[in-house]
């Protein structure tokens, strides 16, 4: 764990995270240069009016506040920092060739994003310009002086509302909790230092609003955009980008423009070995003259050079084009250039290799050999001459992809052909369907990490396959997608994109009885995820009638834990603790052995809310064993993370600790940042019961910085509830901020369970008063009060009712059961928020 040496050094690690200067941050602190330089290098320590500016321009959390202050002061030694994440490598697509002719671009580019004004710099040019392989390079140059840069496909994206998904799957950020996903992306973003590569933005320009927020936001962020027309966002800075600088036909040897260095460049690709003689140098200038220098037109026009003449190709083009500046006066020049380079490239496909390539259009994104064969019935053959044309291109690891501009082109082919379109869409949404049902029982298995590596790769293909699903109220392929659909968005965190996905699919399947049921049931999963609690129950109670009148006792089985989750949340634990165990009795009878395990886990859990600890750790260890057997890592974290905790609960902490690991190991390979830092808090809860303060605070930490990085606010609050009960016995002038920020959160998320705890340590940090009773005595009839909050809530009651004549006790008792707990804790100066 990295900890500060020194106030400075924590200073100056802030700073240096929020991009500042150290006059800049003298400026804001209204203090010196001078000064901040003194406190940095430990010559210097800062008055409490400066620690508390400086802590407010470093943006120092709530909680940590009164901590910073103290160190200020050499009052106490400055906390443990953050663990420092490994650096990422760069998440840019490799490039299959050289970039020609754009240095003097990325010198600007370079310069321009060096510059600390320069937050969002935008590519602006027209289609096929090079736009995305300059933004790119410059971003390899970005990360190659050891910054991260993440590259961020938008071109198959249909809505603004996905901007802010794709930028989480570009980061490998997982969705997690009730939180709007933009807002756990900003969360996400805050604290980091990073360039995002957002390419093809035109058709997204709605969501410009968003990136300003992400700037706003995210002080160390750098946009770096691609556009065929400019954002208008405030202190967006534009390079237009055209053409590569054209040949002149006269030129001798060795002083070739950069087109003509481009088109030489790609006849090689289709024949290698091929020269320019002199002859063939005027025709390349004219090619590229005619298609405005766009790289696109280029490419396209000299993958013909290997089988036909160069003079031939140029004919052609200028034919073509003549042809459509008459008859498309409506398009933009450049486009009709394009067109004609298309145009002639589709003429010389053959029939098949057309038909293929229309049909290819219709996937959004990359895609497999094997997609295109079923979809599109391009072959390997078809596929690599179309790779050879430049028409397509590779994209990763066996896939392949179209350039936007020539899936338009394509698309309008096959929109002119409308059986064949229907037959595309049909072959496609049977592809994904089979495809999905696949990837569902994949999801539930040893193969869980590749299916959600495949899925996300395809998602937004996944997603228009279901779209048209959906409108053809096509039944059974619906059903047998339902549980991929379901199973992904929730490992992935995508709840509301989970739950929209399953609207869908619920009014198309308005009448087909257990696929409705099953489909209310996912859908209820994602609203319980968003806090939606009434909602959730209402669908969940469709769901069940509907499955109860079918033979699906293992589903029904899932329905039943999900109903029993949701009252567990509300607090009403012997409603959900029957409904557990209805499930766990259909799964034991159903023999499926991954329901079985997460039923028993719910059961297990139940007990271990509750104080029972040898009945949750019989069930949490029996959910283990078939967790274990199904190969379900997500279940199996799970399950031993559970049954670490009922081990320490049982003053077992070398088991405890060995489970706890493994299940923050499993949550890792995930990429699931919201229970990792569930873990960690486990963790610190351990260390705590052996009495060791220094590591369960290291690790309490973790989980706090973990919570805030993914904004779950009911999982902050009690990150938060447990670094404070941590912090109360040696520093409560530090517990107490906690546990208000907590108090606060856990009301905005309308969660009862973290906000008791946070009225505890409100109460705890504050004087013992006989005033506190009735408030206490609420609390405890509170059904949400259980395990070790009930023991933190009787602890408080003994210590303020001990030497109480019995008169004032049965006062405090009256005035408990006549007044609302809301109205108590407000007058116990416990509760500052109302409940959401």
């Amino acid at each position: 764990m990295d900890q500060p040496h020194t106030f400075g050094e924590w200073v100056r690690r802030r700073r240096k995270a929020l991009d500042l200067t150290q006059a800049a941050l003298a400026e804001r602190a209204h203090c010196s240069k001078a000064a901040i330089v003194k406190i940095e290098a430990g010559e210097r320590r800062p008055s409490r009016e400066l620690a508390a500016l400086l802590a407010e321009v470093l943006q120092v959390p709530p909680a940590e506040r009164a901590a910073f202050t103290r160190a200020a002061r050499g009052e106490q030694a400055p906390p443990p920092a953050p663990t420092a994440a490994a650096p990422r490598p760069s998440r840019l697509p490799a490039s299959a060739t050289p970039l020609v002719g754009r240095d003097q671009e990325l010198e600007q580019i370079g310069r321009l994003l060096a510059e600390a004004e320069c937050r969002l710099l935008t590519l602006t040019g027209p289609g096929g310009a090079g736009k995305t392989r300059l933004a790119l390079e410059a971003a390899r140059r970005w990360a190659a002086g050891g910054l991260e840069a993440v590259f961020v496909p938008l071109a198959p994206l249909e809505t603004a509302e996905r901007l802010a998904p794709a930028i989480a799957s570009a980061l490998g950020f997982s969705f997690n909790g009730p939180s709007a996903p933009a807002q756990q992306v900003l969360d996400y973003l805050r604290d980091k230092t990073l360039l995002l590569v957002l390419d093809n933005l035109e058709h997204l320009l709605a969501g410009a609003d968003f990136l300003a927020e992400v700037l706003a936001w995210a002080p160390a962020v750098k946009l770096l955009a691609t556009s065929r027309e400019r954002l208008r966002l405030r202190g967006e800075w534009v390079l237009d980008v055209q053409g590569l600088p054209l040949a002149v036909p006269d030129d001798a040897p060795g002083t070739n423009g950069a087109a003509e260095a481009l088109f030489l460049q790609a006849a090689r690709r289709a024949r290698p070995g091929f020269q320019l003689t002199p002859a063939d140098r005027p025709a390349v200038a004219r090619i590229c003259q005619m298609v405005d220098g766009l790289p696109l037109g280029i490419e396209l026009a000299a993958a013909w050079a290997g089988g036909l003449p160069v003079a031939a190709i140029a004919a052609e083009i200028a034919r073509n084009s003549d042809f459509l500046s008459q008859s498309l006066r409506d398009g933009p020049e450049r486009q009709r250039s394009l067109r004609a380079a298309f145009d002639y490239s589709w003429r010389l496909l053959s029939e098949a290799e057309q038909r293929a390539l229309r049909r290819l259009a219709i996937f959004r994104g990359a895609f497999t050999p094997a997609a295109a064969e079923r979809v599109a019935g391009a072959g390997p053959l078809s596929v690599a001459a179309l790779t050879d044309k430049s028409l397509l291109r590779p994209s990763g690891a066996e896939r392949y992809d179209l350039h936007d501009l020539v899936r338009q082109f394509a698309a309008g082919r096959l929109a002119d052909l409308p059986a064949e379109y229907a037959a595309a869409r049909e072959a496609f949404g049977a592809f994904y369907a089979e495809r999905l049902e696949v990837w569902g029982a994949a999801l539930r298995g040893p193969g869980q990490l590749a299916a959600l590596a495949e899925m996300e790769a395809e998602f937004d293909d996944v997603r228009q396959a279901w779209d048209w699903l959906c409108a053809a109220r096509a039944a059974a392929p619906l059903a047998r997608a339902l549980a991929a659909v379901w199973r992904f968005c929730e490992l992935r965190g995508w709840f509301e994109a989970g739950a929209a996905l399953l609207e869908r699919a619920v009014a198309a399947l308005e009448a087909e009885g257990a696929a409705l049921g099953a489909a209310l049931t996912y859908q209820a999963w994602f609203l319980m995820y968003l806090g939606q609690l009434g909602p959730a129950r209402q669908k969940l109670a469709a769901g069940r009638a509907l499955l109860e009148a079918g033979p699906d006792r293992g589903l029904l089985a899932e329905t039943l834990f999900a109903l029993g989750s949701v009252h567990m949340l509300a607090g009403q634990v012997a409603e959900a603790t029957q409904l557990m165990q209805a499930s766990l009795d259909l799964s034991r009878a159903a023999g499926d052995a991954g329901r079985l395990a997460l039923s028993l886990a719910g059961q297990g859990t139940l007990h271990l809310v509750r104080g029972e600890l040898e009945p949750a750790y019989a069930l949490l260890s029996e959910a283990t064993r078939h967790a274990r057997a199904v190969g379900d890592p997500y279940q199996l974290a799970a399950g031993v993370g559970a049954l670490g905790a009922a081990a320490g609960a049982l003053g077992r902490p070398a088991e405890a600790e060995r489970l706890l690991l493994e299940s923050l190991e499993l949550y890792r390979a995930i990429n699931n940042p919201l229970r990792v830092s569930k873990v960690y808090g486990q963790l610190g809860r351990l260390a705590l019961s052996r009495g060791d303060l220094a590591q369960a605070e290291v690790w309490l930490r973790e989980s706090l910085n973990g919570q805030r990085e993914v904004g779950e606010r009911s999982g902050l609050a009690v990150a938060l509830n447990q670094l404070g009960w941590a912090l109360l016995p040696s520093r409560p002038a530090e517990a107490g901020p906690i546990f208000a920020e907590a108090e606060l959160l856990a009301a905005q998320a309308g969660v009862a369970y973290p906000r008791l705890d946070a009225w505890l340590g409100r109460l705890a940090t504050g004087r013992a008063s006989a005033a506190d009773l009735p408030l206490l005595l609420k609390i405890m009839a509170e059904p949400a009060c259980q395990g070790e909050v009930r023991a933190r809530a009787q602890a408080l009651l003994d210590e303020r009712q001990a030497g109480l004549p019995p008169e004032a006790l049965a006062a405090a008792q009256a005035q408990a059961a006549g007044a609302d707990l809301e109205a108590l804790a407000r007058a116990a100066g416990v509760a500052e928020t109302k409940p959401a």
